[in-house]
């Protein structure tokens, strides 16, 4: 679908208004927020909420991190029993403080939710990384959990991956858990590792992609932090966390960071929505409409799917039933390839399979095996009657995001060497032939 004049107009617009571009040099990027950081108020921005001090009252909380102080505001509506906290984390690119819109967004949240609001302003990159203010916000958040209300966990791009990477932690330590994630445009993959991010960088007229490698590198602290689930919680193990909602725009250079959340949570995500989320037993049902079913009908041009990556030991009799009959039809039978398929791999611990179903039909598979400096993908196929819908490229997406911190490496046959590339592997070593198949090596690196 192509953009509308008025998105058209404010992508022309807002920057220019805003004065938002890419940065010149690292060094002159933070220099320019180190000066702009010396003259900060950290004072709560309240100057968008008409009468907010009348509506609402504050209560400031001093945190401690390891690099000193820094405050979360309790915000309340007046006169009212909250029914719930939303922890709220803050976006900007871990660089820049809360500002008035956040405080308004926040503030129309608590009156329309009867919501206690507890807002963390946690300190800033370049001076500060996360590990200045996690621990402190996570154990902010454990202490509100004590509390008889439910407790959300929220954030906007930077904070909406801060309030990801905190759930984590505290599924981590165990205890009471939030009851539900809220996610707008989070910032979820601070070591960029979806491939498409280039080709978001080009549509996206309000984020920069020099920006984003800077920002994520000086709130990750060292290289070796970038694929921590702290800085980068979209790599972890997603097992045990809350019900979570999730915005993003499609034209956002966070998107491709948000589809590969969706993928390892079990999504396949379309163009208008995410396919394949169990609902939540403790929200309402959906209204019936007049005269149909109760619920929302299933979109036909949307099937229903889900793609999850999973050890062997969790894989059931039928499934992996299923994952052998396929890679016989495709490898041994129709591309007469009689090779050992079961080579004594599939049952590694480190080994990952990866599963692309359409209710309880198996439609295509991968295979992630840890070969100790590298990880290895094989195995990439589509039953018959899936091909040509794009499925093997959400395949391949999923595989990626279980292959952190190392070179990922494959043999590709020869012909689809330019499609693997596009993933951003490279030929790594001359062309061979493997059972009767030219293939060649290829290599994504880290």
């Amino acid at each position: 679908m192509s953009p509308s004049r008025r998105h058209e107009l404010l992508a022309w617009a807002v920057p220019r208004v805003r004065k938002s571009r890419d940065l010149d040099t690292e060094d002159a990027e933070r220099a320019r927020l180190e000066r702009w950081h010396d003259g900060l108020s950290r004072a709560l921005p309240v100057r968008l909420v008409p009468r907010f001090h009348r509506r609402f009252s504050v209560v400031t909380e001093t945190l401690t991190g390891p690099s000193g102080e820094f405050p979360a505001h309790v915000i309340t509506p007046r006169h009212v029993e909250p029914r719930v906290t939303v922890v709220y984390l803050h976006g900007g690119g871990f660089v820049a403080p809360i500002d008035a819109f956040h405080v308004r967004y926040v503030a129309r949240l608590a009156q329309a939710l009867g919501a206690r609001i507890v807002l963390p302003d946690y300190p800033l990159a370049p001076e500060h990384s996360w590990r200045d203010s996690h621990d402190a916000v996570a154990d902010l958040a454990g202490r509100w959990l004590e509390e008889p209300e439910p407790v959300v966990l929220a954030g906007d791009s930077a904070g909406g991956g801060y309030a990801l990477a905190v759930a984590e932690t505290l599924c981590d330590r165990g205890g009471p858990q939030p009851s539900h994630l809220l996610l707008h445009s989070p910032w979820v993959d601070l070591t960029t590792s979806a491939p498409e991010t280039a080709s978001f960088a080009v549509r996206d007229t309000w984020l920069f992609l020099g920006k984003l490698h800077a920002y994520a590198a000086w709130w990750a602290g060292t290289p070796d932090d970038l694929g921590r689930h702290e800085v980068s919680p979209a790599l972890a193990e997603l097992d045990g966390l809350p019900p979570a909602l999730m915005f993003c725009g499609t034209r956002d250079l966070l998107a491709p960071g948000c589809r590969l959340l969706a993928s390892r949570a079990g999504l396949v995500v379309g163009p208008h929505l995410c396919r394949g989320a169990r609902p939540d037993p403790r929200l309402p049902a959906a209204p019936a409409p007049a005269g149909g079913t109760s619920g929302v009908a299933p979109d036909p041009g949307l099937p229903v799917m889900r793609v999850v990556a999973v050890p062997f030991e969790q894989l059931d009799a039928r499934t992996a039933y299923d994952v052998w009959r396929l890679r016989q039809a495709v490898f041994v039978v129709e591309q007469e390839c009689p090779y050992p398929d079961l080579d004594g791999r599939d049952t590694e611990p480190g080994t990952r399979h990866v599963l692309l179903q359409e209710g309880d039909v198996l439609l295509g598979y991968a295979r992630v095996l840890d070969d100790g400096s590298t990880w290895r993908i094989g195995r990439v196929v589509l039953a018959a009657d899936a091909r040509g819908r794009g499925l093997a490229d959400q395949l391949v997406r999923t595989a990626l995001s279980v292959c952190p911190g190392r070179d990922v490496v494959l043999d590709a046959q020869s012909p689809l060497a330019g499609w693997y590339a596009s993933f951003g592997f490279a030929v790594d070593g001359p062309e061979f032939v493997e059972d009767g198949i030219p293939h060649v090596p290829m290599r994504r690196r880290t």
